[in-house]
């Protein structure tokens, strides 16, 4: 364990463990408060979830290879609440052909 060394250790006075404590102690204190007084929006048929990082080949519905690391981080949501139901969507850009958008979005 990452603390086992520092917590068998007697704490002398002026020593560097309170240089570490002490930030510790105040991030996780101002966390507890965020927490604890920020209010989430209920989620309903009409909340959209916006995901970063999900990039389509451009003229195709396929994902670009660099988007897989969070394809699997929403799988792993999904997994984690397997009751919810989901509606996909996602917009075209204006790059390339507008029929070719136009069919890719229709297709996907």
């Amino acid at each position: 364990m990452f603390l086992s060394g520092v917590v068998s250790q007697p704490v002398q006075k002026g020593s560097s463990f309170w240089k570490w404590l002490l930030p510790l102690l105040i991030v996780a204190a101002v966390l507890f408060f965020l927490f604890k007084t920020c209010s989430v929006p209920p989620v309903d048929k009409k909340t959209w979830f916006t995901f970063d990082r999900l990039e389509f080949e451009t003229g195709s519905a396929n994902l670009e290879p660099s988007s897989m690391e969070q394809l699997k981080n929403i799988a792993e949501i999904i997994k984690a609440y397997p009751q919810v139901t989901l509606k996909l969507g996602g917009y075209t850009d204006d790059t390339g052909n507008r029929q070719i958008s136009d069919d890719i979005t229709l297709a996907s």
